[in-house]
């Protein structure tokens, strides 16, 4: 059997530079196995929400919007980063609100992931919105121009499948709100 890790030893951390929805820093650690002291970047930035909302009849908001990072469209689930102080439930809802113009009837915390403990210090929670409805206009933010679309539960789950649905994140949120609707 190996040995347990252990953790490294923090020499120093450098913030780098704020860049509106991250922050940088370098951390300088010690390793416990060579002793030798090695350099980190670590992306800081807010938790996260993604929230799978289902109307009335039981259908998905899904919605879709252009990602700069892949120069294209995408399929995703309402999300986006939490306020400070801001709890997942309550941010939830709120994007759910200004990114759909829906509202949900009741909000269900579903779980949590971390995007890459490698070098990101967040989570990405995950909400199940119950018994949707419209609400009034959506308001996006300044970089945002969402499409809204209902699907069935079936269909998204085959567009994952498909790889139609290819966000890492939503695609976890999905599975944990599927899990937590299956309790």
């Amino acid at each position: 059997m190996s040995k347990k890790p252990e953790p490294w030893d923090l020499q120093s951390s450098t913030h780098r530079g704020d860049y509106h929805i991250f922050r940088v820093r370098e951390d300088v650690r010690v390793s416990p196995v060579t002793g030798e002291a090695l350099k980190f970047s670590i992306l800081e930035t807010n938790d996260w929400i993604n929230v799978l909302p289902l109307t009335t009849d039981g259908q998905v908001i899904l919605i879709r919007q252009w990602r700069h990072g892949r120069n294209e469209l995408t399929w995703e689930i309402p999300g986006g980063l939490i306020d400070p102080g801001e709890e997942p439930v309550a941010a939830a809802g709120r994007e759910l609100r200004e990114e759909t113009g829906y509202a949900a009837g009741r909000i269900q915390y579903a779980g949590a992931v971390t995007p890459n403990p490698a070098f990101i210090t967040n989570r990405c929670h995950a909400c199940i919105a119950y018994d949707c409805e419209i609400d009034g206009e959506p308001n996006f933010d300044i970089g945002e121009d969402i499409e809204t679309c209902l699907m069935s539960l079936d269909k998204v789950l085959d567009m994952i499948k498909s790889g139609e649905i290819h966000h890492a994140l939503v695609v976890a949120a999905i599975y944990l709100c599927t899990l937590q609707m299956k309790r």
